[in-house]
C-alpha cells in the first residue's frame, strides 16, 4: 500500500489514506525456506509522490504527479474507478495547498470535477481558488463564464458573483477581460441601465484599453435619455446652468435669458455631460500613462516558483513607492495584492505590505498577511517575517500566539541569534526572567561560534541585572571573560556593565574589567579602542588623575603605537606584493558587532543592509531593536540545519535600488 500524505502549513506531514501501489505483492517466505522474495519495481505514481513527499518545492515533480494522476487506468473519465479519481483529486488537493498562487491548476481542477461530478462540485473548487487567489482577473474571469454557462437562470447570482469580482480585481491595470465579460452578460440581457452603470464605473479606473470604454459609453450615450447619463443631482444642476446661467461680465444686467425650447434644453445638458465626461477621459489617460512606464517592465505577472530577475524586483518596488506617493489606499492595497503574486516568496514585500497596512492601520488585514506569509510562502529559514509577527502578536496582546511563534521558528532554525535573543527578551518581558535564561541555556548548544556564544552571555548577564542582581551578572561577565578572550564586544560590554554599576567610592570591578582587555587575545587596535572607552569612563568618575595618568600612558604606548605598526606592516605587505593601496568606504559597522552578525552587512545577495547593526553597543539596554515590524534579518553566522548544511539564504531581497 502506499500512504497517501499531506503537508500542513506549518510543513508537517499527516497521512490522509492509502492507495494499492504497483509494488505491492503478496510476500514469499522468508530468507532460511529456500524461497526468494519477489520484488516489484516502484511505479511512476509511487516514485512521484515520495518525491514530492521529500522535496515540496519540487514544482516540476508536481507537475508530473499532477499528469500521472490525470493518466491513470488511460485517462480519467466518468467511468474511472475511485481509487484513481481520489487519487487526481488528492493530487490537485495537496498541490494547490501548497502553491495556491497557480490559478491555471484551479481552473483545471475545476474542469476535472466538472466532468466527474458536474458543475455544482465544479463550482465549489472555483470558489476555493478565488479565496485563495481573491486578485485573479484570469480565475475571477473564468468563473464568471463559468456560471453564466452553467446556471444561466440565476442571473442575480451572476450578478453578485460579477460584484464581487469586481470588487476584488476591477481596479487592475489589466482587468479588461473581467470588464468584458460582464458587459457582455448586460448586453445579452439587454439590461441597457446596468451597461451604462459598468461603464461609468470603468472610465474612472485607469486601465490597459481605457480608451475603448469611453468610446462604447459615448455610442451608447446617444441612444439613452439625458436624465439617465448622470444622478439626479448632477442633472438637476446641469439643468440650472442650461436655464438660468450666469451673467458674463460686461452683460447687460436687463438682457434676459433666451427661452429654450426642452429639446434644446436636453442638447445643452448633453454637450455639458461630454465636456464632463471629456475631463474624466482626460484625468483616466494621466493616470494611465504615469503607470505605463512600470507596466510596461513587468514580464511576469504571475506566480512561480523561479526567482525573479533583479530588474523586475526594482520595478515592483518603484511601482509601489509611486502608488504610495499618489495616495490612494485603495490603488495602494490593489497593487500590494497583485505584487504579492509574482513576488510571493520574496520576504521583503510581504514585509513592506505589512508596514502600509500598519500605517492605515488596517489591523485585522496586517495579521492576514503575516499569516499568508508564514503559513504558505516564506520559508523559516527567513526568519524575519515570523519575529515581526510575534512581535505584532504580542502587541494584540495574544501572548500564548507570540510564545509559539517564537518556539516554533527556534525549532525550525536552531542557532539563529536574533530569534534566541528576542525570544529571551519576550519572557522578560512577560515578567519571567527565569524562563528567559531557560532559552539561553537550552539554545546554547546550537550556537557554534565563539563570538554568538559571547553575546549570548551578555544577554544573560543584562538579563540578571534586570532583577537587580549585579553579583550574579557580574559572576557572568567574569567567567565569560575567560573563554572569549577575542570578542571585542564581550569586552566593552563588560566594561560598560562596570561603569553602569559602579560604586564612585572603589573602581576594583572596573579595574578587573580592564584587565581581562589587557590579557585578551584581542589585536592592539581593539585594545586601543576599548582603552579609549575606558578613559572615557575614568575622566567621568576617578578622583585619582595618576590612575588616569597611569591608563592613558598605557593606551598611547602600548597599543596605539602597536595598532599603528600593525597597520603600517599591512600597508608594507600589500606594496611588497605589488598592490596598489586602494581607499575605501567603510561599513558603518561598528566594532563591537558580534561576528554573527557582522558577517552578513555588506551582502546584498544575503540579505540587505536593513538595520543590521545592534542598536546599543555604547548604551541602552537591549542589544538589538525590540520595536517595529520591518526589523533587519540576522542569523548566526555558521549554524546551520541538519547534517551541517547552512540556512539557504542564497534569494536576494535587496532593499533598496
Amino acid at each position: 500500500m502506499t500512504e497517501l500524505q499531506t503537508q500542513d502549513p506549518q510543513g508537517n506531514y499527516a497521512v490522509q489514506g492509502t492507495f494499492p501501489s504497483s509494488g505491492d505483492s503478496t510476500a514469499t517466505p522468508a530468507y532460511g525456506t529456500g524461497a526468494v522474495e519477489e520484488v516489484q519495481p516502484q511505479s511512476e505514481w509511487d516514485r512521484l509522490w515520495e518525491a514530492v513527499h521529500k522535496n515540496p518545492e519540487d514544482f516540476a515533480s508536481w507537475e508530473y504527479l499532477l499528469r500521472t494522476a490525470e493518466n491513470e487506468e488511460g485517462g480519467i473519465t466518468q467511468d474511472s474507478s475511485e481509487t484513481a479519481q481520489g487519487k487526481l483529486r488528492l493530487v490537485y488537493d495537496r498541490f494547490l495547498a501548497k502553491f495556491p498562487l497557480c490559478f491555471g491548476y484551479w481552473k483545471k481542477y475545476a474542469d476535472w470535477e466538472q466532468l466527474l461530478d458536474g458543475p455544482e462540485t465544479a463550482g465549489e473548487i472555483y470558489e476555493r481558488g478565488v479565496v485563495s487567489i481573491r486578485n485573479s482577473v484570469e480565475l475571477w474571469t473564468h468563473y464568471c463564464t463559468f456560471k453564466v454557462e452553467n446556471f444561466a437562470v440565476d442571473e442575480e447570482g451572476i450578478r453578485a458573483l460579477f460584484e464581487r469580482g469586481a470588487d476584488h480585481v476591477g481596479s487592475d491595470f489589466l482587468s479588461h477581460p473581467f470588464w468584458d465579460k460582464y458587459i457582455e452578460f448586460e448586453d445579452s440581457k439587454a439590461n441597457h441601465a446596468g451597461l451604462m452603470k459598468i461603464l461609468e464605473r470603468i472610465i474612472h479606473i485607469p486601465m490597459h484599453q481605457y480608451a475603448r470604454y469611453f468610446e462604447r459609453l459615448s455610442t451608447l450615450s446617444v441612444s439613452q435619455p439625458v436624465t439617465s447619463l448622470v444622478t439626479a443631482d448632477q442633472y438637476a444642476k446641469l439643468e440650472q446652468e442650461v436655464r438660468f446661467p450666469i451673467r458674463q461680465e460686461g452683460q447687460d444686467a436687463t438682457t434676459e435669458p433666451p427661452v429654450l425650447t426642452e429639446e434644446e434644453v436636453h442638447m445643452q445638458i448633453r454637450q455639458k455631460i461630454h465636456t464632463l465626461k471629456s475631463a474624466i477621459y482626460m484625468s483616466t489617460q494621466e493616470a494611465v500613462q504615469k503607470r505605463w512606464v512600470f507596466e510596461a517592465e513587468i514580464k511576469r505577472p504571475y506566480f512561480h516558483v523561479k526567482p525573479l530577475d533583479e530588474p523586475q524586483l526594482i520595478n515592483w518596488r518603484r511601482y509601489l513607492d509611486f502608488e504610495e506617493g499618489e495616495g490612494d489606499q485603495d490603488r495602494i492595497y490593489t497593487l500590494y495584492e497583485r505584487c504579492l503574486v509574482p513576488c510571493a516568496l520574496y520576504e521583503e514585500f510581504w514585509q513592506r505590505y505589512v508596514r502600509f497596512l500598519l500605517s492605515v492601520d488596517n489591523r485585522p488585514q496586517t495579521r492576514a498577511a503575516f499569516l499568508r506569509a508564514t503559513t504558505l510562502f516564506v520559508p523559516p529559514t527567513r526568519p524575519s517575517i515570523r519575529l515581526a509577527s510575534a512581535a505584532f502578536e504580542e502587541e494584540e496582546g495574544r501572548i500564548t500566539e507570540a510564545r509559539d511563534i517564537y518556539s516554533n521558528l527556534l525549532r525550525q532554525v536552531p542557532g539563529h541569534l536574533e530569534t534566541i535573543t528576542k525570544f529571551a527578551y519576550f519572557e522578560r518581558r512577560q515578567a519571567s526572567v527565569d524562563s528567559a535564561l531557560e532559552i539561553l541555556n537550552g539554545a546554547e548548544a546550537t550556537i557554534p561560534d565563539d563570538d554568538s556564544k559571547a553575546y549570548l552571555e551578555v544577554v544573560r548577564a543584562r538579563l540578571l541585572l534586570h532583577t537587580k542582581n549585579a553579583d550574579e551578572a557580574r559572576q557572568v561577565f567574569n567567567a565569560a571573560a575567560q573563554r572569549y578572550t577575542s570578542s571585542k564586544y564581550f569586552l566593552l560590554s563588560y566594561i560598560q556593565f562596570e561603569a553602569q554599576t559602579i560604586d564612585l567610592k572603589s573602581l576594583t570591578h572596573l579595574q578587573q574589567a580592564w584587565d581581562c582587555v589587557r590579557k585578551s587575545a584581542l589585536a592592539p587596535e581593539d585594545k586601543r579602542d576599548l582603552g579609549r572607552r575606558y578613559l572615557d569612563i575614568l575622566y567621568e568618575t576617578s578622583t585619582l588623575a595618576s590612575e588616569i595618568n597611569k591608563i592613558e600612558l598605557e593606551v598611547d604606548r602600548e597599543f596605539m603605537d602597536k595598532a599603528g605598526e600593525a597597520s603600517r606592516k599591512r600597508a608594507a605587505d600589500a606594496e611588497g606584493a605589488g598592490a596598489r593601496p586602494i581607499k575605501q568606504i567603510r561599513a558603518s559597522v561598528p566594532a563591537v558587532m558580534p561576528a554573527a552578525v557582522a558577517g552578513m552587512v555588506g551582502s546584498a545577495s544575503v540579505y540587505p543592509p536593513q538595520q543590521l547593526v545592534p542598536q546599543a553597543a555604547y548604551n541602552g539596554y537591549a542589544a538589538y531593536p525590540q520595536q517595529g515590524y520591518g526589523a533587519g534579518a540576522y542569523h548566526s553566522a555558521g549554524a546551520g540545519m541538519a547534517g551541517g548544511q547552512g540556512w539557504d539564504y542564497s534569494q536576494h531581497a535587496a532593499a533598496g535600488y
